[in-house]
């Protein structure tokens, strides 16, 4: 059954979007909802693990498994969280398409500082920190309708009201998309693609630590042949690209590739989710 991924700044009222469509699903189109959210991983902790990378990588692991987990069952499943960084939902959008069923983006699309008064509205253990919401809103990659796994894309905000019915006919009206490099595997015996897999992802980390040398923290550095940056949030040693590249044949194994000339693109948005 299809999924609906609801992404958008902290405190911009995601979860209330996810219910209202959770009780139109029910009782307007009898469906059965089950909502994944992110905030029963984070509870009060949040400002604490959206400092640090490596735990919220670890947060963004398990909500991954738990959709593919439950997009086998005969529901609609809701995953109400950030969901900020493209890469990751690249990943969600190969595990619908390896599941043969539909997907819809929603995001929160309310301005910055009507979140931040909202923000300082809640509790104080549910608030996030002034910097942690700061550099949350930093590091928001927008959905673009134009990529395949932010569309279709529903907005909501203060001049936009959520449109139900055409968000239940994007799950369950449109033509499931044919397989394609997400879905369909090359021979895991083939040594050419192994060869190419290889020699691509070797290529981007040395291309990777060369440029790196004359960039900044933060910077977005551009790579060849491919319109997709990596965003450095560290300076990366040769160690920490080797693991990530160890990481993507894993990934690869788990949703094969056919297309190996989008290869270049994949790591990268591989590398940024990962790494970052």
């Amino acid at each position: 059954m299809p999924l609906v991924l609801i992404c958008g700044f902290p405190c911009s009222g995601k979860t209330k979007i996810a219910h209202e469509i959770k009780e139109y699903l029910e009782n307007e189109q009898k469906k059965k909802v089950i909502v994944v959210s992110e905030n029963d991983l984070v509870a009060e902790k949040r400002n604490e693990i959206y400092s640090d990378f490596t735990k919220e990588k670890e947060i963004r692991s398990a909500l991954k498994a738990k959709v593919e987990q439950l997009l086998t069952r005969d529901c609609v499943i809701i995953l109400d969280g950030l969901n900020y960084i493209k890469g990751f939902r690249y990943e969600l959008y190969c595990i619908v398409k390896s599941q043969k069923t539909l997907h819809a983006v929603v995001q929160s699309g309310y301005s910055k500082d009507l979140c931040k008064k909202w923000n300082a509205s809640v509790s104080a253990l549910n608030q996030y920190d002034e910097n942690v919401f700061n550099e949350l809103i930093q590091r928001f990659e927008e959905p673009d309708s134009r990529n395949r796994w932010d569309s279709p894309l529903f907005i909501c905000s203060t001049e936009i009201k959520l449109q139900m019915s055409e968000i239940y006919n994007s799950l369950f009206d449109r033509v499931v998309p044919p397989p394609n490099q997400s879905t369909i595997s090359q021979p895991k015996s083939s040594g050419s693609f192994m060869h190419t897999l290889d020699q691509t992802t070797q290529n981007i980390i040395l291309e990777i630590l060369d440029i790196q040398k004359t960039a900044f923290i933060g910077d977005s550095i551009k790579l060849k042949e491919c319109d997709e940056k990596v965003v450095l949030m560290k300076k990366y040693t040769m160690s920490d690209l080797r693991r990530v590249k160890q990481q993507f044949i894993n990934y690869t194994k788990m949703h094969p590739i056919e297309d190996v000339a989008k290869l270049r693109k994949m790591f990268i948005l591989f590398i940024n989710n990962s790494v970052n």
